[in-house]
């Protein structure tokens, strides 16, 4: 992007964020369910009103700001494949939605940018703490501050997306369930669970460690994984291969070393 570009995104961010954040805020305990994804066994996974309004606020936005860009949004438009455009954008309205449904504030709105087959900048709107973490590469920042990514959290806290795990396939889940048995049996690290892509972004900024998520789809994780990428952390796939747009798992770290410790679990 150029100076001008990474400056219109910039202000995109601080002006779609606090919207996005209202919007979710007015459906909070009141929203509906639209429809379920699934099969009608598959509960957790649905829309509601808010995923819905959320979205339409971030797509208004986007047409409005970035009309030649394409859109890969997960509940209602998308006008491009991903991969398929030179410059496109990548919106979860929601992650959490059960959580969101359930009344708990562990729900993020992500959205990234990719340009010419890579990610340039991603935002993730935190409503549990009414604020947005973005990155255009330089820095990460939390509203209109800027984070000390090389500080140093205590212990080793993982997220670990049970949620996800749970839409994969028997092997996946048995794969994950041997990693998540050596972490718990054979290490003193902390797993913890926030059932969306929150502690994803939590990792980028230092609150957490480490994440790792067994079957996502690309609007679960791009964002998240960029501020992570931005934060100097390392991204793969469960087969120690870097992330990209068509991958399903993820291991990601702050630290190389750490990174490593997690594969040679996975793996071992």
């Amino acid at each position: 992007m150029t100076d001008l570009e990474k400056k219109d995104v910039i202000k995109f961010f601080h002006n779609i964020s606090p919207k996005v954040l209202a919007s979710a805020a007015e459906k909070f305990k009141k929203a509906e369910v639209v429809k379920y994804k699934g099969t009608d066994n598959d509960t957790l996974n649905f829309v509601t009103e808010a995923d819905i309004a959320c979205e339409n606020a971030i797509l208004s936005e986007i047409k409005k700001r970035f009309p030649g860009d394409g859109i890969v949004a997960e509940e209602s438009y998308s006008d491009v494949k991903v991969g398929e455009h030179g410059r496109f954008w990548i919106i979860d309205p929601i992650c959490g939605t059960s959580n969101f449904a359930k009344e708990l504030k562990l729900f993020v709105s992500n959205i990234a940018l990719a340009e010419d087959g890579k990610l340039v900048a991603a935002c993730a709107v935190d409503h549990s703490q009414a604020e947005y973490i973005w990155s255009i590469g330089d820095g990460i920042f939390i509203n209109d501050k800027k984070v000390d990514v090389g500080r140093k959290s205590s212990g080793r806290t993982i997220e670990v997306d049970l949620g996800a795990a749970m839409t994969g396939s028997r092997e996946i889940r048995e794969q994950f369930a041997r990693f998540v048995t050596k972490l718990v049996v054979d290490t003193n690290y902390a797993p913890v669970t926030y059932n969306s892509s929150l502690g994803f972004s939590y990792a980028a900024i230092g609150r957490l460690d480490a994440y790792i998520s067994a079957d996502n789809k690309v609007w679960d994780v791009a964002a998240p994984n960029f501020l992570m990428m931005a934060a100097g952390g390392v991204v793969t796939t469960f087969d120690g291969e870097l992330w990209t747009f068509e991958s399903r798992s993820v291991v990601a770290a702050r630290e190389k070393n750490f990174h490593k410790e997690l594969m040679g679990y996975l793996n071992g």
